[in-house]
C-alpha cells in the first residue's frame, strides 16, 4: 500500500489570488476629505478611478453633466475619463481612494463599466458592515508606514475594489470584462488546485468537480486559454515544478520524482526530459 493511501486530503474551497498577467488593481492613494466651509472643486477629468465613499452628511456633484446626491454610506465609482465636479458643503466627509486597473489591455478603458453607462450605476449602496473596515484598516496601514504596510494596502484595495464590481449594478457593467475576469479567476483557481495535488493524481473528472464545472467545459476552458488539454495543463504544471525543485532544492530526482507522484524516476525522467529538452540529472 502506499503512502499516500494513508492519508485522507480535505480539500478547501478558497479564492485564488488572480495570476500576474490578469487584471490587477494598483494603490495610488487614499484621503479622508472634510468640508470645514463651502467649497466647489471645478470641474476636472479623471485619469484613474475615484471611490469616493460618503463618512458622514451628504456628498453633492455633477458626473459627466449628472447631478448626484449620495447620503451616508453609499460609494460613488468615477471612472477614468469622466467628468467630475464637486459641490462639498459641511459637515460633508468622505474618503476618496484612487486606484488605477493594470492588465486591462484586452477590455475598455472604461471597464467595469459600460463606455457609455448611466451615472446613477456607478453608485453602490452595500452599508457601513462590508467596505468601512476595510477603509479603517487602509487608513491604519498608512500610519504605520512600516515594510509591510504597502503590501497589505495592496491587498485591502484589491478586495474593497472588486466587492464594489460585486455590487455594481449589473446593467452597467462590460460585459467583455466579466469574461475578461471571470478566465483570469478560472486560470487561478485551476493553478490553485494543481498547486494542492502536486503529489497526487488528478484526472479531468476531479478537477471539474472541485471548480464546479462540466468536464467538456474544463476542456474548452483549457484549449482556449493554453491550447492544450486539461491533462496536457497539469503534466507541464508538474514539469515546471519539477524544473524549480531540482534547480532550488537539494532533493534528487528520484526524491523530486516521488514527491510529484511519479510512478517511477525513469517515466518521470522521459517526461521531463520531453518538455525541458535535457534529462533531470542535468539540472
Amino acid at each position: 500500500m502506499a503512502a499516500r493511501d494513508h492519508l485522507i486530503h480535505e480539500e478547501f474551497s478558497t479564492t485564488a489570488q488572480t495570476p500576474s498577467h490578469g487584471l490587477r488593481t494598483v494603490f495610488q492613494s487614499c484621503s479622508l476629505i472634510t468640508a470645514t466651509s463651502a467649497y466647489t472643486y471645478p470641474r476636472h477629468q479623471h485619469l484613474a478611478f475615484e471611490i469616493i465613499a460618503v463618512d458622514r452628511g451628504r456628498y453633492h456633484c455633477r458626473l459627466n453633466g449628472t447631478e448626484l446626491r449620495l447620503r451616508k454610506h453609499q460609494i460613488l465609482v468615477v471612472k477614468p475619463g469622466d467628468w467630475h465636479e464637486d459641490f462639498l458643503v459641511p459637515p460633508v466627509g468622505y474618503y476618496g481612494l484612487r486606484v488605477k486597473l493594470e492588465g486591462a489591455a484586452l477590455v475598455a478603458s472604461t471597464a467595469p463599466f459600460l463606455p457609455e453607462v448611466a451615472a446613477s450605476l456607478q453608485v453602490v449602496d452595500a452599508g457601513a458592515d462590508e467596505f468601512w473596515p476595510l477603509l479603517i484598516q487602509l487608513r491604519r496601514e498608512s500610519e504605520l508606514r512600516d515594510s509591510v504596510a504597502p503590501h497589505l494596502q495592496e491587498a485591502l484595495v484589491a478586495e474593497f475594489f472588486w466587492r464594489l464590481v460585486r455590487h455594481l449594478p449589473q446593467q452597467g457593467l462590460d460585459p467583455q470584462f466579466l469574461q475578461r475576469a471571470d478566465e483570469d479567476r478560472f486560470v487561478a483557481q485551476l493553478q490553485q488546485l494543481f498547486v494542492a495535488h502536486e503529489n497526487y493524481p488528478l484526472g479531468i473528472p476531479r478537477m471539474a468537480q472541485r471548480l464546479g464545472i462540466s468536464q467538456s467545459s474544463l476542456t474548452a476552458k483549457c484549449r482556449a486559454r493554453f491550447a492544450a488539454s486539461p491533462a496536457q495543463a497539469f503534466r507541464k504544471f508538474k514539469m515546471e515544478r519539477a524544473l524549480a525543485l531540482l534547480a532550488g532544492t537539494e532533493m534528487s530526482v528520484t526524491e523530486v520524482s516521488n514527491h510529484l507522484g511519479f510512478e517511477n524516476p525513469y517515466h518521470f525522467s522521459r517526461l521531463f526530459r520531453k518538455h525541458h529538452g535535457r534529462p533531470p540529472s542535468k539540472v
